[in-house]
């Protein structure tokens, strides 16, 4: 199916789609924001973040439409349209409209080190963004299945209730450190 004419219209529509903005105020992450999370920020953590002026939003489910695990102080891993990839933190959360940071049930500390290195294999790998949002296959991740495969590749099965794996999923999974305040 991603070798097909139909799949390369498709994923180049949802890449266009996703960054088309409508603003009408500034994003309400501040500095205060972003020094509380790098503050927290440690490996194995996840951020989920939201954006409330990329139309795309309107279309996702749940408060959060975005999540990626933070693997160093400064950096995180995440998938996006052009495939999984690293982010600084800040670059990650500068520009959103909220987020929230979130200790999932590790067993122990290889159960971490064991899913950052499962994420650094899927950049090292150059897996590409799951525009099906099929999270049967594994040969290609969008941000919140990402997440849900890592969990799954250590034994920790996370509960999904639908079809895709929505933010929502990884937040009620989870334990919530930190959230911004609106």
């Amino acid at each position: 199916m991603r070798n097909t004419p139909f799949y390369k219209f498709l994923s180049g529509f949802l890449n266009w789609f996703g960054t088309l903005m409508i603003a009408f105020r500034q994003p309400r992450v501040k500095a205060e924001h972003i020094r509380k999370a790098l503050e927290i920020a440690k490996p194995g953590l996840i951020i989920c973040r939201r954006f409330t002026y990329y139309l795309d939003a309107y279309f996702i489910r749940g408060k959060y439409t975005h999540s990626g695990l933070v693997i160093s102080d400064k950096d995180m891993i995440h998938a996006v349209s052009g495939g999984v990839e690293y982010v600084d933190i800040i670059d990650y959360i500068k520009d959103c409209d909220g987020f929230v940071i979130l200790q999932p049930p590790y067993k122990n500390k290889e159960d971490i080190a064991r899913i950052i290195n499962f994420k650094k294999g899927a950049v090292d790998a150059n897996v590409p963004y799951d525009y099906l949002f099929d999270k049967k296959d594994d040969r290609a991740f969008y941000c919140n299945e990402l997440i849900w495969r890592a969990f799954k590749s250590v034994g920790m099965e996370m509960p999904v209730k639908r079809r895709i794996v929505y933010a929502e999923d990884v937040i009620n999974f989870c334990e919530v450190i930190y959230e911004t305040p609106f």
